[in-house]
């Protein structure tokens, strides 16, 4: 069952929320108005074997990771093949379509901003496509997390996979690392979801505690008291995406 901790703060595992299906594709809107957030949200995007609609974005940005499966993508004048750790930024009015050959699913943690009134994934299909010729001059906007340099912070570090060098103008999409510790209680001014990747251990708000695993997703309200705690000998991996865009590392409150 999704968990309340102090101020708004909320963890919750996608798969406690029941997706909404169009073709091949499935989505599981975990983060968003309905729970606070007020300028983020955060979703899961699973697209089965075979080619998906076409889908479109409206008026937000959005960024992709994708944490499982792999598969080949045509998001505008793009086209580029998936697989885990990579990143795409999606800009506002792009069409996509995502094909999967094999029978693992490929699995995405999206972020959009701002969440659009209407999450259902049947209101993004577009049924007749005028695809934009494919571009091979311009890179298209995508990372890999092992190509980023890691900056530290610290005994942790963390990646920065979107941001304004890639073009998005809203939102921060990060992967961070947490090793065996308690950070200090901290806050943002800025609005932040969290995935967990890797590894185990405890989201404190306030005085309140609640554990979190692989698939545990968490909204941090701008100015919530928080800070993770790692409980495993290994380290604990995040991705976390925040409006408005800037450094993890700015922004940044240390509460004594």
């Amino acid at each position: 069952m999704p968990i309340n901790l102090e101020g708004g703060c909320l963890v919750v595992n996608t798969h406690e929320v029941p997706p909404d299906t169009a073709g091949t594709v499935s989505g599981r809107t975990v983060i968003g108005r309905k729970v606070g957030a007020h300028a983020i949200s955060l979703r899961q995007l699973e697209f089965k074997p075979g080619t998906s609609p076409c889908l479109c974005t409206g008026d937000w940005e959005e960024t992709w990771f994708v944490v499982g499966g792999h598969g080949h993508m045509r998001l505008n004048e793009h086209s580029f093949d998936l697989e885990p750790t990579i990143s795409v930024y999606v800009r506002p009015d792009s069409r996509l379509q995502c094909t999967v050959d094999s029978s693992e699913p490929l699995r995405i943690m999206t972020s959009r901003c701002p969440e659009p009134p209407n999450t259902l994934l049947q209101d993004q299909i577009v049924n007749q496509v005028d695809w934009p010729e494919e571009s091979l001059d311009a890179p298209a906007p995508r990372s890999r997390l092992d190509d980023v340099a890691a900056q530290t912070s610290g005994d942790r570090w963390f990646r920065v996979l979107v941001d304004t060098d890639i073009g998005c103008q809203n939102v921060t999409q990060f992967v961070g690392s947490i090793p065996p510790s308690r950070a200090p209680n901290h806050f943002h001014e800025y609005e932040e979801v969290i995935y967990v990747l890797e590894g185990n251990g405890f989201m404190w708000a306030g005085e309140a505690k609640a554990p979190i695993g692989p698939g545990d997703c968490v909204f941090l309200p701008r100015g919530q008291v928080h800070c993770v705690e790692n409980k495993d000998p290994a380290s604990l991996k995040v991705l976390g995406m925040f409006f408005p865009s800037g450094s993890p590392g700015t922004h940044t409150k240390i509460v004594d």
